[in-house]
């Protein structure tokens, strides 16, 4: 990690412990979760295992397994197989679905911003139930919490300079390609952004590769 990562991974640490957390976390959820961020990368990747969180925390390692289970389902972390890569699974925290303290994050979730978290959830909500192996028709469990996190996601996309088009037809391609993949929070359609939105018809060029757009500056075309 660079000087950067590590004081990035500092300041969010501290920010979401001084955070109020929703009543469904435990001390043990919060805790492995401030150990994962302090061995998140610029990428948002760890490289550590259950092992490694069951030493740090003190937990038995069904604990921590159950604890992640309940983390993953609300989307705080991502489990990450090793499988294919004869490697232990590795979990990668979600900045942008954790609550924190208001000095991180400090722009103002706006009514655009609103409208697009709704029409994601209208999205999930329309889903189709499917059958489970026992034979039980289950629908998309939907976070208790979803108009406080999935607005500041969608804000924080508009502060990177995407319009509501370029999110709304994000939405739409995700669901015509993986619905249930996507269904669990906006944060889901994070890592697949610009990929979903190539699908979805828009040309992306990143500034300063060798063209004549400013450096660092993203234009979409379509």
């Amino acid at each position: 990690m660079t000087p950067q990562d590590v004081l990035k991974n500092v300041t969010v640490t501290f920010e979401f412990a001084r955070s109020e957390k929703p009543k469904w976390t435990t001390p043990l959820m919060n805790l492995l979760v401030m150990e994962l961020l302090t061995v998140t990368d610029g990428d948002g990747k760890t490289n550590v295992g259950i092992e490694w969180l069951c030493e740090r925390t003190g937990a038995s390692r069904r604990t921590v397994e159950a604890a992640l289970t309940t983390l993953c389902k609300r989307g705080w972390i991502v489990k990450i197989s090793g499988k294919q890569n004869y490697r232990t699974n590795t979990y990668s925290v979600q900045l942008p679905y954790l609550p924190v303290h208001h000095t991180t994050k400090q722009s103002i979730v706006s009514a655009t911003a609103q409208s697009i978290a709704m029409y994601y959830h209208g999205m999930v909500k329309d889903l189709p139930k499917i059958q489970t192996k026992n034979g039980r028709m289950r629908g998309v469990r939907i976070a208790r919490d979803w108009e406080t996190h999935w607005p500041r996601v969608a804000q924080d996309w508009l502060d990177e300079h995407f319009d509501e088009e370029h999110i709304r037809d994000v939405i739409d391609r995700a669901f015509r390609t993986k619905s249930w993949s996507y269904c669990h929070g906006l944060q889901t359609l994070k890592r697949d952004f610009l990929t979903l939105m190539r699908k979805a018809g828009w040309t992306v060029v990143m500034g300063g590769e060798d063209n004549e757009w400013p450096d660092g500056c993203l234009v979409t075309m379509k």
